[in-house]
């Protein structure tokens, strides 16, 4: 009995002498980590915190190892990382001593992305559950240069509502004054300071208390600040003026209340360098939403730049595809191609009938792109594309591509005819048939001429012919067209928008249907009546960069006057603009498109340019 005792005794103190060498294993691990922490050897520290938080047992450092990893990630600029563990410090040890420590972190970090209304939330916890005078300090500075800039009405509502209770009661209230003088709100303001300063606030909120009210609204009301990054010098300096004169003249229009709108311009020089060294300028300034650039690949760099900062980005111009794909904050202010062919082929399938297609098109990006999208919407529409034919810019003999579409649509004349007729459809049949036509072509012409090119025999049989091609080849493409007698449908892009070209090849492309963004007609009076009043304020006629830039500054003024004012909100209601109607065209976005989806289809008939429909979104 005595001998099991005695091995008993042992054997606890076995297991004590144990747990006390993985104690002082673990206390000079953590001061090993601390100590390159402080020699700023981060990625090393975050290993030796990350090896003592995955071992918890027996250490009594486990917490602080917890915020030390946190820390060591915010310094490595993982912020995601960092907030990850310093929640799970938060959820899995209540009781820690570094709990209010952790949400201080988060708060940082969350102000950082530009997540004020759930960093404030975060300063609500401190507030609520630290004794630490410093950290309390810290965490009301941190949140009233949160209030000072601004959060969403809900939001502010929202906060005092979960927080204004306890030990938090009375920062959070004075936050929450502080924040709706910075929407302009006086009364509401004014109302929760008049309270405040009935009870016995903490002397460092009574000190705020004091001074806030002896200040004007104008000097707390917090500016929206858009970044504007252009190309104000360089090959598209004109339109770069013009645009911020649209977004200026909006401005002019409609901004009488609170909040402020400032416009912060940088210049990207028109290059890519400059508009990288712009980006990141003007990144670390204090903007709620930037607008850059005007081409879509200083635009994709921009976005580049603009995603880790959380910061939303509106491409205003641009029509490339893919720019929205870089980040989930990005927008694209007008169709990008995609949407252009996509919306153009579902037009000419439903509302104009056509059923089958043709397509000629430039091989390059703006060619593959719009015929795509085209082709892939007929196809799961149901329609046919029967041929498709490519040329390099700025070919002048396009001989071989018109007789390849011919060639198609003489073969399906002939599938259509055996159909009506009950036969079989084989490749081998409609060989025969076409070669038997060929044939008495060739014995009927004096010069043995087939029937490819005996032009005289139209094609009818392909419904509209897809011509998405430049301006400058307008003039080529337009009477080979109409030599090679195809009797399809014209349709093209934004660049057959040109009345002077049009007018020139009236004769062969009359009834063209095209699909651009924005289209104002001289004669439509809601545009003649906005271009007077654009020349009373500005002495210039808009043009058409003007319009995108007015349009979208439009938008902005309501999603901000509707109380959304910080990188998030302004975000989310990007998100839920179904369609907002502009001059010329419309805005329309989702939250499964960030590029806009609205066009517009036009008709060239008679030297007129007509818009068939509203717009298509």
């Amino acid at each position: 009995m005595k001998a099991n005792l005695k091995f008993i005794i042992m054997g606890i103190l076995f297991a004590s002498l144990t747990v006390l060498a993985q104690e002082k294993n673990h206390a000079d691990l953590f001061n090993q980590a601390l100590i390159l922490y402080r020699n700023q050897h981060f990625e090393k520290a975050k290993e030796e915190f990350m090896s003592l938080v995955a071992d918890p047992q027996s250490n009594s450092r486990v917490t602080a190892s917890y915020f030390m990893l946190a820390k060591s990630l915010q310094k490595l600029n993982q912020p995601d990382q960092a907030i990850f563990y310093a929640e799970l410090l938060i959820n899995q040890y209540p009781s820690s001593r570094y709990k209010a420590d952790a949400h201080y972190l988060i708060a940082q970090l969350l102000q950082q992305q530009h997540r004020y209304s759930k960093a404030l939330s975060n300063c609500a916890r401190v507030f609520a559950n630290s004794t630490d005078s410093e950290l309390i300090q810290s965490s009301f500075e941190l949140g009233e240069s949160i209030a000072e800039h601004g959060i969403a009405e809900k939001d502010i509502r929202s906060i005092l509502q979960k927080h204004a209770n306890g030990r938090a009661k009375p920062y959070i209230i004075y936050l929450a004054a502080r924040a709706f003088y910075g929407l302009g709100d006086k009364t509401q303001g004014d109302r929760l300071i008049k309270n405040l300063a009935k009870t016995d606030p903490p002397p460092m909120v009574a000190a705020r208390v004091t001074r806030i009210s002896e200040l004007p609204i104008e000097g707390l009301v917090h500016p929206v600040r858009m970044g504007l990054i252009l190309p104000m010098s360089g090959y598209f300096a004109r339109e770069s003026e013009d645009f911020i004169r649209g977004l200026a003249f909006a401005l002019k229009e409609r901004r009488k209340n609170y909040p402020k709108i400032e416009l912060i311009v940088k210049d990207s020089r028109g290059n890519t360098v400059g508009t990288v060294n712009a980006g990141q300028q003007m990144f670390k300034t204090d903007i709620q939403v930037c607008i850059g650039e005007l081409e879509g690949a200083k635009s994709a760099a921009l976005a580049g730049l603009a995603v880790p900062q959380q910061i939303p980005l509106i491409v205003p111009v641009a029509s490339e595809n893919g720019i929205t794909s870089i980040g989930g904050r990005i927008f694209q202010a007008n169709s990008d191609l995609e949407t252009r062919g996509k919306k153009l082929a579902q037009y000419a399938f439903d509302q104009l009938g056509l059923k089958t297609f043709a397509m000629l098109a430039p091989a390059d990006d703006y060619g593959f792109m719009l015929t795509d999208a085209f082709s892939a919407t007929i196809d799961q529409l149901g329609g046919k594309i029967i041929a498709q034919q490519w040329y390099y810019p700025g070919t002048e003999d396009l001989k071989r591509q018109f007789l390849n579409i011919r060639q198609a649509g003489l073969r399906q004349a002939i599938r259509d005819s055996l159909m009506m007729n009950g036969e079989s459809v084989t490749t081998e049949k409609i060989d025969d048939w076409y070669q038997d036509l060929d044939d008495k072509i060739s014995r009927e012409t004096e010069d043995k001429t087939g029937v490819l090119e005996t032009t005289d025999i139209p094609v009818t049989s392909v419904d509209g012919l897809f011509l998405p091609v430049y301006e400058e080849d307008i003039s080529i493409v337009a009477p080979q067209f109409a030599l090679y007698n195809i009797k399809a449908m014209p349709l093209g892009g934004s660049y057959w928008l040109n009345q002077d070209q049009l007018n020139k090849q009236r004769r062969y492309i009359n009834n063209l249907v095209m699909v651009t963004g924005l289209y104002a007609s001289e004669a439509d009076p809601d545009y003649i009546q906005f271009r007077n009043r654009y020349r009373d304020l500005t002495s210039y006629s808009p043009a058409t960069v003007s319009l995108y830039g007015y349009n979208l500054m439009n938008l902005l003024i309501d999603i901000i006057d509707s109380g959304n004012i910080d990188c998030q909100t302004i975000v989310n209601a990007l998100k839920e603009v179904q369609y907002h109607s502009g001059i010329g065209g419309a805005l329309s976005f989702s939250e499964r498109h960030r590029v806009n989806q609205a066009v517009n289809i036009l008709k060239y008939k008679d030297g007129l340019i007509e818009r068939l429909n509203e717009t298509v979104y």
